[in-house]
């Protein structure tokens, strides 16, 4: 059992988390900047560095792209309170999967773990630039 002290940290931690997820929604709302990198994290329908601000396109006010803004915002959220999942910074934890080691080179206990540093490319090419990670990690499962 935690002490209350320990339990007022996590909760403080998670409402910050909370915060941070929330102020990051209304910039991507008001920033343009933050809207084009939003939608650049979709599914690529739409190449959104050709529709530049020099040719007219400010998509966070251009009603079709604002539309999309606002419907992944109401997901993440609808996500956050059915789920419970906290967005946490990427430099602070990923979600991975892992295969056997086959070649017999881990012992136990060890894992390997290598993950490209960007984490907004979906398909990172070969000379993207990874991290091999060292020290201690959380592994848990969902069996």
């Amino acid at each position: 059992m935690q002490s209350y002290d320990c339990h007022a940290r996590v909760t403080n931690r998670i409402e910050e988390l909370l915060d941070i997820q929330l102020r990051g929604f209304g910039r991507t709302m008001l920033r343009e900047h933050d809207c084009r990198n939003k939608l650049k994290e979709l599914p690529r329908r739409v190449d959104i560095d050709r529709l530049s601000m020099v040719s007219g396109f400010q998509l966070s006010t251009e009603p079709f792209f604002r539309s999309l803004i606002k419907a992944t915002i109401k997901y993440s959220i609808t996500k956050q309170m059915r789920k419970q999942q906290i967005q946490i910074p990427f430099d602070k934890g990923r979600s991975m999967l892992g295969v056997v080691d086959e070649t017999g080179q881990l012992q136990s206990g060890q894992i390997f773990v290598q993950y490209t540093e960007n984490i907004h490319l979906k398909t990172p090419p070969p000379k993207a630039s990874r991290k091999v990670l060292t020290g201690w990690v959380l592994v848990v499962s969902s069996k």
